[in-house]
Protein backbone atom coordinates (compact mmCIF):
# COMPACT_ATOMS: atom_id res chain seq x y z
CA UNK A 1 0.00 0.00 0.00
CA UNK A 2 1.31 3.14 -0.74
CA UNK A 3 2.28 5.40 2.06
CA UNK A 4 2.65 2.40 4.69
CA UNK A 5 5.21 0.30 4.53
CA UNK A 6 3.74 -2.49 6.99
CA UNK A 7 0.37 -2.50 5.31
CA UNK A 8 0.27 -6.90 5.88
CA UNK A 9 1.21 -5.82 9.96
CA UNK A 10 -1.88 -3.17 10.19
CA UNK A 11 -4.40 -5.20 7.96
CA UNK A 12 -3.81 -8.43 10.86
CA UNK A 13 -4.23 -5.85 13.27
CA UNK A 14 -7.63 -4.78 11.87
CA UNK A 15 -8.69 -8.31 11.50
CA UNK A 16 -7.87 -9.01 15.07
CA UNK A 17 -9.63 -6.44 15.90
CA UNK A 18 -12.86 -7.11 14.06
CA UNK A 19 -12.89 -10.53 15.64
CA UNK A 20 -12.52 -9.34 18.79
CA UNK A 21 -9.25 -10.74 19.32
CA UNK A 22 -7.64 -7.35 20.19
CA UNK A 23 -6.83 -6.29 23.59
CA UNK A 24 -6.52 -2.55 23.01
CA UNK A 25 -8.13 0.06 21.10
CA UNK A 26 -6.81 0.79 17.51
CA UNK A 27 -5.27 3.85 17.29
CA UNK A 28 -5.20 5.95 14.06
CA UNK A 29 -2.41 8.39 14.03
CA UNK A 30 -1.64 11.35 11.46
CA UNK A 31 0.64 14.28 11.55
CA UNK A 32 3.21 15.80 9.14
CA UNK A 33 5.89 14.56 7.68
CA UNK A 34 9.12 15.74 9.36
CA UNK A 35 10.18 18.26 7.18
CA UNK A 36 7.12 19.30 5.60
CA UNK A 37 6.76 22.99 6.35
CA UNK A 38 3.33 23.68 4.71
CA UNK A 39 0.89 21.06 6.30
CA UNK A 40 -3.07 20.71 4.77
CA UNK A 41 -5.00 16.63 5.73
CA UNK A 42 -7.15 15.60 3.70
CA UNK A 43 -10.81 17.05 5.36
CA UNK A 44 -13.04 14.49 3.17
CA UNK A 45 -14.88 17.04 1.51
CA UNK A 46 -13.60 17.12 -2.11
CA UNK A 47 -15.94 14.97 -3.99
CA UNK A 48 -18.48 17.79 -3.30
CA UNK A 49 -16.12 20.62 -3.51
CA UNK A 50 -15.36 19.37 -6.86
CA UNK A 51 -18.33 17.63 -7.80
CA UNK A 52 -17.51 18.04 -11.94
CA UNK A 53 -14.53 16.74 -11.39
CA UNK A 54 -14.12 14.00 -9.15
CA UNK A 55 -10.34 13.10 -10.52
CA UNK A 56 -9.16 16.92 -8.90
CA UNK A 57 -10.35 15.44 -5.18
CA UNK A 58 -8.07 12.37 -6.15
CA UNK A 59 -5.68 14.12 -6.82
CA UNK A 60 -5.59 16.80 -4.01
CA UNK A 61 -6.33 13.18 -1.85
CA UNK A 62 -3.13 12.05 -3.26
CA UNK A 63 -1.33 15.42 -2.86
CA UNK A 64 -1.68 15.60 1.18
CA UNK A 65 -0.72 11.94 1.78
CA UNK A 66 2.99 12.55 0.51
CA UNK A 67 3.00 14.44 3.25
CA UNK A 68 1.23 12.42 6.07
CA UNK A 69 2.82 10.55 8.54
CA UNK A 70 0.32 7.47 9.07
CA UNK A 71 1.14 6.43 12.61
CA UNK A 72 -0.26 3.94 14.39
CA UNK A 73 -2.84 1.68 12.76
CA UNK A 74 -4.08 4.63 10.45
CA UNK A 75 -3.88 4.73 6.79
CA UNK A 76 -4.37 6.27 3.59
CA UNK A 77 -8.41 6.23 3.58
CA UNK A 78 -10.20 7.94 1.03
CA UNK A 79 -13.85 8.39 1.51
CA UNK A 80 -17.03 10.72 -0.18
CA UNK A 81 -17.87 12.79 2.73
CA UNK A 82 -21.85 13.86 2.04
CA UNK A 83 -22.69 14.14 5.83
CA UNK A 84 -24.89 12.32 7.97
CA UNK A 85 -27.64 12.65 5.96
CA UNK A 86 -26.45 11.28 2.62
CA UNK A 87 -28.45 8.60 2.21
CA UNK A 88 -31.68 11.29 1.49
CA UNK A 89 -29.46 12.57 -1.15
CA UNK A 90 -29.29 9.04 -2.65
CA UNK A 91 -33.39 8.48 -2.56
CA UNK A 92 -34.36 12.48 -3.49
CA UNK A 93 -31.11 13.81 -5.63
CA UNK A 94 -31.35 17.39 -3.41
CA UNK A 95 -27.79 17.87 -1.73
CA UNK A 96 -26.47 21.14 -0.56
CA UNK A 97 -22.88 22.02 -0.38
CA UNK A 98 -21.52 24.78 1.35
CA UNK A 99 -17.77 25.49 0.94
CA UNK A 100 -17.68 28.01 3.40
CA UNK A 101 -18.68 25.57 6.48
CA UNK A 102 -17.91 22.72 4.81
CA UNK A 103 -21.34 21.55 5.55
CA UNK A 104 -23.71 19.51 3.12
CA UNK A 105 -27.57 19.94 3.65
CA UNK A 106 -30.67 17.69 2.24
CA UNK A 107 -33.72 19.26 1.18
CA UNK A 108 -36.92 17.64 0.55
CA UNK A 109 -38.15 18.23 -3.08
Amino acid sequence: MLYRDDWDRVKEIYKAWWNKELEYPLLQVTSPKEGVMEYRGYDGWGFLRYRDCPQKAIDIFEERCKDTYFGGESFPNLWMNLGPGSLASYFTGFLKFDGDTNTAWFENP
